[in-house]
């Protein structure tokens, strides 16, 4: 079968390499290698003003169905930058950079099984750099593998695909090794996506709706909240011989201050948060000197950064993706990740996201844009 990376345009741009098909092979080779060498993200930085000059050149501005919610925090990132830092601004950069591939119009024809193979062959390799021949560790209670690796996310998202497309066999395959690269929240997000395809549609349609699931998000903040003061320890330990902290992988620590600072000034903080990057500060309790560490749970970090409103109008829209309910549920898969890791600045997770969206979605429902006396842009 062949495979073309765009859809082509009716009007060539001209010459023998159109500039959007160099852009796009650009952002595929640069997030893709993101995989493999964390080091070389620094080349992706490169992606935003390069996809702005293939929307002028081109004359369109698009956007994938993931990107929505995205929109609304860089939007909100404009109006609370004054309270907000470098830092902050970075996590927009670092949004735009997984969204910016979409910016002009381009329609990827990267299949789940070339995705699925690059991701294998990148785990592999992560394995052989980190010195793993000669030995397996695996111990998911701690959070212990010998091929954990970046790529976890990545078989995330194409178990939580394949899954929205009923092709159960590939999604089973990319969950076994989203579990052996071992992203606990990952591989949950995954199996929750299997449970929806498999549940009466019509249950699942009414609770993947603005309104259940932000309640559904308040209710695990307040979990969140009770887990930092304390209030599930002695559970914990019961159950799994480990402290509250070690269970979660330090979570309890990180959290502390950000939970401290919205317990003393809830009213505040239902409004508008303290800015964006200033959670990153926050966690440092005062110290300076301290490097930057993520907070590790996305939905706290935006009610923090962002505020309430922001933080539900962020959920509302995550939830309005599209009235196709595969995409809905591929959100789903999308806010179960937001609530113990940082995936939200995660540019190439963002990126395969997008291609999981296109190749659910049809043409029409795929992207919004506009175009310079261009209707085809707009079908």
């Amino acid at each position: 079968m062949k495979y073309t990376i765009l859809q082509p345009r009716r009007e060539p741009l001209g010459g023998l390499l159109r500039l959007d098909m160099l852009v796009a092979g650009i952002c595929v080779a640069a997030l893709g290698m993101t995989m493999l060498v964390g080091s070389l993200r620094l080349v992706t930085y490169v992606i935003p003003p390069l996809a702005l000059l293939a929307v002028l050149a081109t004359g369109r501005l698009t956007w994938s169905p993931n990107a929505p919610p995205y929109l609304v925090l860089i939007a909100a990132a404009a109006l609370l930058a004054p309270l907000g830092n470098m830092a902050g601004l970075q996590d927009v950069y670092l949004m735009l950079i997984g969204l910016s591939p979409f910016a002009f119009g381009c329609r990827y024809r990267l299949p789940w099984q070339h995705i699925f193979w690059a991701a294998v062959v990148a785990t592999l390799l992560t394995y052989v750099r980190k010195g793993g021949v000669g030995g397996v560790e695996f111990d998911p209670m701690t959070s212990r593998s010998s091929f954990e690796a970046t790529t976890s996310f990545v078989f995330g998202v194409l178990a939580a695909w394949a899954a929205c497309e009923r092709r159960w066999l590939a999604s089973l395959l990319a969950l076994l090794l989203c579990i052996l690269t071992l992203k606990r929240i990952v591989a949950l997000g995954a199996i929750v996506v299997v449970a929806a395809m498999l549940l009466p549609r019509s249950w699942v349609d009414r609770l993947l709706r603005p309104l259940p699931m932000i309640l559904l998000n308040v209710l695990y903040l307040l979990v969140v909240i009770r887990y930092t003061q304390g209030g599930f320890d002695a559970l914990i330990v019961q159950y799994t011989s480990q402290s509250s902290d070690q269970l979660g992988m330090g979570r309890q620590r990180l959290y502390h201050y950000p939970v401290q600072e919205l317990l003393h000034d809830p009213w505040r903080f239902a409004f508008v948060g303290m800015g964006p990057g200033s959670a990153y500060e926050v966690m440092k309790g005062g110290w300076g000197f301290l490097g930057k560490a993520n907070l590790h749970n996305d939905s706290l970090k935006i009610l923090f950064e962002y505020g309430g409103l922001v933080w539900a109008g962020f959920y509302a829209v995550l939830y309005r993706t599209s009235q196709r309910l595969e995409l809905r549920i591929l959100m789903l898969f999308v806010n179960i990740m937001f609530l113990t890791d940082n995936t939200l600045i995660y540019p190439y997770v963002i990126f395969a996201i997008g291609i999981a969206c296109q190749s659910l979605a049809p043409a029409s429902d795929t992207a919004q844009a506009w175009a310079r006396g261009d209707a085809g842009a707009r079908r």
